[in-house]
């Protein structure tokens, strides 16, 4: 039996069955490259905005940005910062 099973409606994107996180995975130039994650959404977005030639801080700040207007358009409240 396979430690990850395929989450559908949604290409390269993993869930890890024995701890519950989600393993995103993405080829670029024939080279693999994935990250584990704890949520769904951050694993979708790791994936459409990933690329090795960004520097990792660069793609976690748009996540973290990603996050907050997810919260903003949720509530209608805008977060101080």
């Amino acid at each position: 039996m396979s430690k990850y099973q395929k989450i559908t409606g949604y290409q390269g994107i993993k869930k890890d069955l024995s701890n519950g996180r989600y393993l995103a995975i993405k080829y670029i130039n024939g080279k693999e490259f994935s990250k584990k994650f704890s949520n769904l959404k951050d694993a979708v977005n790791w994936r459409a905005i990933f690329h090795p030639s960004i520097p990792e801080r660069v793609i976690d700040n748009k996540l973290q940005e990603s996050l907050v207007n997810f919260v903003q358009t949720k509530t209608g409240a805008k977060l101080n910062s």
